[in-house]
């Protein structure tokens, strides 16, 4: 596992049995409701996949023809 998730559930562990347990708890709780509303949280189609190690790839090579400025981003999206 990624060693920054190992180290987030060891401190959730330790907190959970603490009396701050019920308080994190209930914060996790209130983000899991948020980020359920705000993302998909269904696996990637394999074409998604594919598309992700394309742009893994190009960048690797240095190719960065498939991206935008942040500028023209925040243009494009009224940001």
């Amino acid at each position: 596992m990624n060693p920054k998730i190992d180290e987030l559930l060891e401190k959730v562990k330790t907190i959970a049995q603490t009396p701050y347990g019920e308080m994190l708890g209930k914060i996790v709780d209130r983000v899991f409701e948020r980020v359920e509303e705000e993302y998909d949280l269904e696996p990637l189609s394999p074409e998604c996949l594919q598309a992700l190690d394309e742009v893994e790839a190009a960048c690797k090579r240095g190719d960065y023809s498939q991206f935008i400025s942040w500028e023209d981003f925040k243009k494009n999206h009224d940001l």
